[in-house]
């Protein structure tokens, strides 16, 4: 977690003045309801949950397939298949074809060390659009 130093909990979006640099303020009661509904057959869900929200990195993005796979002991192809279900849920958003995701804003803000909401270039449109209400 190098960058982001401590994760702060909103009942729900979380507003970024209310974030001190450094941080991330993440969205507790969609977290809550996505934890509490896990898909059927996914043993994993909430270790992965918790992992994706807890660990942002520092640039804003979520942790690696490979990063959460090897910190959970599960095969990177089940973290993929779990982001992509996070995509469709609306949790995260894909910001380029090399398998970097971003977090919606609705679910996660993060501050950079200089007191700057982190913002990324998004390849997908309602994600950016979402961001440009935000932001």
């Amino acid at each position: 977690m190098k960058g982001i130093s401590k994760v702060v909990t909103f009942d729900g979006p979380p507003e970024p003045e209310q974030i001190k640099p450094g941080e991330a303020g993440v969205n507790l009661s969609w977290l809550t309801e996505l934890a509490d509904n896990p898909p059927p057959k996914n043993k994993h869900w909430p270790s992965m949950l918790r992992e994706l929200v807890l660990n942002p990195r520092a640039d804003g993005t979520t942790p690696t397939n490979d990063e959460m796979a090897a910190k959970l002991g599960v095969f990177r192809d089940t973290v993929m298949r779990a982001k992509k279900r996070w995509q469709k849920i609306g949790v995260i958003y894909r910001v380029n074809y090399n398998g970097v995701y971003a977090y919606n804003p609705k679910m996660l803000v993060a501050k950079d060390k200089d007191g700057n909401v982190i913002k990324h270039v998004s390849i997908d449109v309602r994600a950016a659009s979402d961001m440009e209400a935000y932001h």
